[in-house]
């Protein structure tokens, strides 16, 4: 009983910051799905549509869609690689930039907020606590273990996304 009511925890708190993510993204400049799309670009600048859908786990057309956008809203640039004409490198626009820090503000707010009356050792415990759980979870669906961060999540949505449709027609 108390394993259930901790799962519950975990999917209530995933719930409201989900909600929270949904009503900053809707206020701001850039779309939800075009954030980590800005986040990979200003981490590696120069990247490729491609580099960017292998990364964060999407279509090469997804990545084309968004990143049209975002340069039609100047907040990419594409040039054409000099050694391979077929190729387009992105960075980020001064305007970009802008966009990208105004909506990272929020997140890092309410964040500082949630956190703001948990203290380091309960912070540490808590973050122990999950890595067990985790670690215990992958093992139990014969998983290797990988980190936690936002691009491990990202294969571990696709890889839900691709069992439900293979399993779909059972």
């Amino acid at each position: 009983k108390i394993y259930c009511d901790i799962i519950n925890r975990l999917e209530k708190a995933h719930l409201l910051r989900r909600i929270y993510c949904q009503r900053l993204t809707a206020k701001s400049k850039l779309h939800f799905g075009q954030i980590p799309v800005m986040n990979y670009i200003s981490e590696n600048d120069g990247c490729t549509q491609a580099d960017i859908a292998e990364r964060l786990q999407v279509t090469a057309a997804c990545v084309a869609t968004s990143t049209k956008r975002l340069q039609k809203s100047g907040f990419i640039t594409k040039t054409i690689d000099e050694d391979n004409l077929r190729c387009k490198r992105l960075s980020l626009t001064p305007l970009g930039k802008k966009a990208l820090d105004e909506c990272h503000a929020p997140f890092d707010e309410y964040d500082n907020y949630i956190f703001r009356n948990i203290n380091a050792d309960e912070i540490k415990n808590a973050e122990i606590f999950l890595d067990k759980l985790i670690y215990n979870m992958e093992e139990a669906i014969g998983d290797n273990h990988s980190g936690a961060d936002f691009y491990e999540i990202n294969k571990l949505i696709r890889r839900v996304r691709e069992e439900k449709e293979e399993n779909k027609d059972i």
